[in-house]
């Protein structure tokens, strides 16, 4: 991204203001608009240390303000995504929606990662990509809601043949038409599965053995959850352990 917007300037040309009119066109995702941000600051420190540019080219380049975290889809969010979204973007949705794998690990996805489990259950079996240096495989299970959806996909490559960065623009051009989808984020999809398998009663060990992640991360993940609903669900699970 940063060489399509930058790579035909030379160097003396990038000044501050031009960094800062590059990341203007981020408002909407200012989490990818800081991600550019700390790369080009990188860059930056990396020229001028190795004689490529005279001055910083992020001196004064203010990054966007955010409330710390991805928010999880509501339901009535949910809805509209599965009525509305069409394409890979509806392929990358249900993936992400009823498994919680981030976005890198949703475009990965293909038929021959699922394997059959106990129980009559079906799974993916991944090493997801930020500990794929660990090799720490996880067995995502495919609910019935996806395994539906699923049915109706060819077998044949990735479910969803394009880059994470690529995805995201898709889905932004796709929100312009759905209003209850404003302020989402995609990202923000592993959230909502978080929260959901929390309210069903899941041990934080349990989750991240499902989604790939710390104990702690998920606390964080289920900081923005609805209090009431929160306390429905556990009244729901409360029933289940009488009966």
């Amino acid at each position: 991204m940063v060489r399509r917007f930058l790579g035909h300037h030379k160097p003396s040309a990038v000044k501050p203001p031009v960094i800062q009119k590059f990341l203007a066109q981020f408002n909407d995702i200012p989490s990818t608009g800081n991600g550019l941000l700390a790369v080009l600051r990188t860059l930056s420190n990396w020229g001028v240390g190795n004689g490529h540019l005279a001055n910083p080219l992020t001196t004064g380049v203010k990054g966007y303000k955010t409330e710390g975290g991805h928010e999880p889809w509501t339901e009535p969010q949910c809805a509209a995504a599965e009525k509305h979204l069409t394409g890979v973007v509806r392929r990358a949705y249900f993936l992400a929606r009823y498994t919680g794998l981030r976005g890198v690990d949703v475009v990965q996805l293909h038929h021959g990662m699922t394997e059959e489990g106990k129980h009559n259950s079906r799974g993916f079996r991944i090493i997801p990509q930020k500990t794929k240096r660990h090799k720490l495989e996880i067995w995502c299970p495919i609910e019935d809601r996806l395994a539906a959806e699923m049915a109706t996909w060819d077998r044949l490559g990735r479910y969803v043949p394009t880059s994470v960065h690529h995805l995201k623009r898709l889905l932004r051009q796709q929100k312009e038409n759905i209003p209850e989808l404003a302020g989402v984020t995609f990202h923000g999809l592993r959230a909502t599965r978080v929260v959901e398998l929390r309210r069903a009663g899941l041990q934080p060990t349990q989750i991240g053995s499902v989604v790939g992640m710390s104990s702690p991360m998920i606390e964080r993940y289920c900081r923005f959850s609805n209090a009431k609903e929160n306390s429905e669900a556990a009244v729901a699970v409360l029933r289940r352990l009488e009966r």
